[in-house]
């Protein structure tokens, strides 16, 4: 049997808990072939809408259609965005704890697309950080979760909507940490190096630039994933660069670079998901770190050959080389 079918073959007995900004990836298709009356703007007639999971959720989708076991933790707002969320989770059998914050939005991106060209985008969020009170609830919430449930790895994706700030990091931290439970991290800018303790950081080559200072050109790859390990005390860095492939550094200082496979690329929406996604179920699974650079760059290229946010499976894999 093939390394890769033997991790495959291990997927199913894990089970992943995802935290983090939840969201609603909409879609319009159609075509712009008339002017309105009212302004000189063109009319969208729709041909199809396509609403899918984004955000924390699409990495559980990931999770899931991977035939492993997951669980979502967000915060949602009290409007019919946080009740297509749900009916979208228990569609695909998605567990879950969703927090209603009346005081947020639902986080909704809308993509125009006519003929098949991407024309706009709308997004419909709240980014203001959650409350004292919204930390507390968070916190008491994963201590529930986590004593009653056993899990692999915990994620934790962030896309400074507002679930986290640098308290509710330190404290759910601290409470995995506790239970010796493996945290991987997806981050944004605004909380980037609060991520301490963690086990692994996967940052994208722009984000790793701006929060290191230095230039993302191939010298200075391995200095600023060394930069960010050292800093945050994780045990590897997950730097993806795009059209480069993806790099992993480890505490032993080890660093293994893995080219991007040719690909005919359509749409990056939620591939960092899909990475993010595969690099977790690599870690907990009996896999070489080479394996684990190589899978998760491996699926995030198959995810951008399609359009619009989308998931990977197993079957995806049969065209592992």
């Amino acid at each position: 049997m093939s390394p890769v079918n033997q991790w495959l073959n291990q997927i199913p007995n894990k089970k992943i808990l995802v935290i983090g900004d939840s969201m609603l990836d909409i879609y319009f298709f159609g075509a712009m072939d008339r002017t309105s009356p009212e302004a000189d703007v063109p009319i969208l007639d729709v041909e199809s809408i396509e609403v899918k999971l984004g955000g924390a959720a699409n990495v559980a989708a990931n999770i899931q259609s991977m035939n492993a076991g997951v669980h979502l933790f967000s915060i949602t707002g009290d409007d019919e965005g946080s009740r297509e969320l749900k009916n979208r989770l228990d569609e695909l059998q998605i567990s879950h704890n969703l927090i209603i914050d009346p005081s947020r939005k639902t986080t909704k991106k809308t993509r125009i697309y006519q003929k098949g060209i991407y024309s706009l985008r709308i997004d419909e969020e709240s980014t203001h950080p959650i409350s004292k009170e919204m930390e507390h609830r968070v916190s008491a919430e994963l201590e529930k979760i986590v004593f009653n449930q056993n899990f692999d790895a915990v994620i934790f994706q962030d896309y400074n909507k507002g679930f986290f700030t640098k308290n509710n990091i330190e404290q759910l931290t601290k409470i995995l940490n506790h239970y010796q439970i493996p945290i991987v991290v997806d981050p944004k800018k605004e909380h980037f190096f609060d991520y301490k303790n963690c086990t692994l950081f996967k940052p994208n080559l722009k984000e790793l630039s701006i929060a290191t200072g230095l230039q993302g050109v191939e010298e200075n790859w391995e200095t600023m994933a060394k930069m960010a390990q050292q800093k945050l005390q994780c045990d590897f860095v997950l730097l993806t660069l795009s059209e480069h492939g993806a790099l992993l550094f480890g505490a032993d200082q080890m660093c293994i670079h893995v080219s991007a496979h040719p690909r005919s690329i359509v749409d990056v929406s939620g591939a960092g998901d899909t990475v993010l996604a595969i690099a977790t179920l690599a870690l907990v699974s009996n896999v070489t770190s080479d394996q684990i650079v190589k899978y998760a760059n491996f699926a995030g290229g198959i995810v951008c050959e399609r359009l619009g946010v989308s998931t990977i499976s197993p079957h995806d894999f049969e065209k592992y080389e």
